[in-house]
């Protein structure tokens, strides 16, 4: 099952600031993600996240030093936030 890939306004904006080779990572990290999200086997960092709002679940996705942040439903994946990994959880 392939999941839809939809990005926040903000976080393209993000994406672009970067250097073209973080670009390139995340962008391939974000189609294996979109290709294996429920698959135990992938051999993607992905991990819950915890923080104080308890209405969407949070999701990141590890890319180098950086971070995707995302959420999920049935066939599409919500990318909130692409940021470095020191700026990545302030103000979730």
């Amino acid at each position: 099952m392939s999941y839809e890939i939809r990005v926040h306004p903000k976080a393209i904006k993000n994406l672009r600031r970067l250097p073209e080779d973080a670009q390139k990572l995340i962008g391939e990290k974000l189609r294996e993600l979109s290709k294996s999200l429920n698959n135990p086997k992938s051999k993607l960092d992905i991990r819950k996240m915890r923080g104080k709002k308890k209405d969407p679940q949070l999701f990141r996705l590890r890319a180098g030093v950086y971070r995707v942040v995302f959420e999920f439903s049935d066939e599409v994946i919500w990318i909130a936030r692409i940021s470095h990994r020191r700026d990545s959880y302030r103000g979730l």
